[in-house]
């Protein structure tokens, strides 16, 4: 009698993976950029951009039926207003010091 076969992962969470780690990339990509182009503001900026970005995304489950992705997408809504605020504050601030010299 042959083993039994192992059942292969599911798709969802081999993609869920990829995109924490295509995350992880891009903040550290803009973390960069920002760091060279305006400083520790400028990577905080760049950070705080593309974590924000990555949750106005997320929130798309607003629009589901489940009630668990409707409250996921709420949360992710959220984080992503707080982002915006934090990344205007710190754009603003970069704006604001660079008129000043």
């Amino acid at each position: 009698m042959p083993p039994p076969a192992r059942r292969p992962a599911p798709p969802a969470a081999h993609w869920s993976r990829a995109r924490a780690g295509l995350g992880v990339i891009g903040a550290a990509a803009a973390g960069g950029v920002g760091a060279v182009l305006a400083g520790p503001l400028g990577a905080l900026g760049g950070i705080a951009a593309v974590g924000t970005l990555r949750n106005l995304y997320r929130s798309q489950g607003l629009g589901s039926l489940d009630a668990a992705e409707k409250s996921e997408g709420a949360r992710s809504l959220a984080l992503g207003v707080l982002g915006i605020v934090i990344v205007g504050a710190v754009g603003y601030k970069l704006y604001k010091d660079r008129d000043d010299e």
